[in-house]
């Protein structure tokens, strides 16, 4: 999985593009779980497939799944947390067409976290002291805390 995941990020954007429209025939909907923790940190992910880039934890909705559900079983997958996503706190179009949205999620039980098979690194960061982001994940992040505060 890890490998057919690297793979794919090193293809051009237009094969990006056009591999999600294979696997995913309707326009696909990406989720992001937007997770704090009780010092309001945010929980962001460094993925397999984007060694070098810290995002937030999500990924696309199967066919026929509820994106609060995608929310959290991504979120299960990614780093082993159990949340209920609740309100929609951000929507945009993602970089590769895709319908994104991100959900306020709170974490049930256990809040220790594990890098699963498709992340390599998972950690809490301050929103004043997050790590270098790809710009439209930070643009997104920053809307969704804003929505968070009650600032959107």
């Amino acid at each position: 999985m890890r490998a057919l995941l690297t793979t794919w990020s090193s293809l051009p954007g237009p094969l990006k593009w056009a591999s999600l429209r294979i696997l995913y025939p309707a326009r696909p909907v990406g989720v992001a779980a937007v997770i704090r923790d009780h010092e309001g940190r945010v929980l962001l992910v460094r993925p397999s497939y984007r060694r070098r880039e810290w995002g937030l934890v999500g990924g696309y909705a199967s066919y026929g799944e509820a994106p609060r559900a995608t929310a959290e079983r991504e979120t299960r997958e990614e780093v082993g947390l159990r949340v209920a996503a609740g309100r929609l706190l951000a929507a945009n179009i993602g970089r590769y067409g895709h319908l994104r949205l991100g959900y306020a999620c709170d974490i049930v039980g256990d809040t220790a976290i594990s890098a699963g098979l498709e992340v390599v690194e998972a950690a809490w960061f301050a929103p004043g002291a997050l790590p270098p982001l790809p710009p439209d994940i930070r643009s997104f992040l920053a809307e969704a805390l804003a929505a968070w505060e009650g600032q959107a």
